[in-house]
Formats: structure tokens, sequence, C-alpha cells
């Protein structure tokens, strides 16, 4: 008896989730307006310091022979604009949505020169 009791009490909880469903997931390579709206006042470069430093992080060392092949690429509307020091001249106010793109996406998207990837600003 006590087998069956706690092999039902195994399937009761194995069946119960989290409690989650329905929830919106959040994406880790996308801010949102949502989220910028809490970000009221600052630049880009600070709320992405704020809600995802990770897309800050270069990733891969850079060479000898290219010194700035680390370097994150900057692109607003989809032009490209320099490096991450574009983003201290950009309000949050007045972004739609941040995107980071890893090196292997940003180079399908736009070409070579993107070994530390790249972050796509939306503008409103």
């Amino acid at each position: 008896m006590r087998r069956i009791l706690l092999a039902g009490l195994v399937m009761a909880a194995a069946c119960a989730g989290s409690g989650a469903r329905g929830m919106p997931t959040r994406d880790p390579d996308v801010i949102t307006a949502v989220e910028l709206a809490t970000q009221a006042g600052v630049t880009a470069r600070q709320a992405i310091e704020r809600l995802r430093p990770r897309f800050l992080r270069v990733r891969g060392p850079s060479t000898i022979n290219a010194p700035d092949a680390d370097r994150i690429v900057v692109y607003v509307d989809n032009s490209r604009m320099g490096g991450v020091e574009v983003l201290n001249q950009i309000r949050a106010d007045d972004i739609t949505e941040i995107r980071y793109m890893s090196a292997p996406d940003a180079t399908s998207r736009y070409g070579t020169g993107h070994s530390a990837g790249a972050i796509v600003i939306m503008r409103k």
C-alpha cells in the first residue's frame, strides 16, 4: 500500500509543473521597450550595463595583426555606427529594442568583421 501511495505522490509531483505557465520568458539576447522603460534618463550603455552586462563582454582575444578584432560593433537602425562608445551618445528613452548578436549571427547578417559580435539598436 505504501508503494502505491508513494508512486501516486511521485506522479502527482511530476505532473504539477513549476507554475510559470503563461508567464513570458525573457530573451537573454534582447532588451525590450518594457525593460528600457525602467531605465529612464540613462544612456544605452548604462541600460545595457544594468540589464544585460554580458552584451559588453568581449568574446575572444585580439591579435597583433588585428587589434580591433575584439571590438563589438554597434548598429543603429541597421546602420553600422562604430564601437561601444556609440552607446554613450544614445538615450535609452529613444530606443525600442537592443539586441545582442553573436559573432556568427552578426557575420551572417552584416558580413565579416564581427568576431566579438554586434549590438543592434532599434530607435523609436
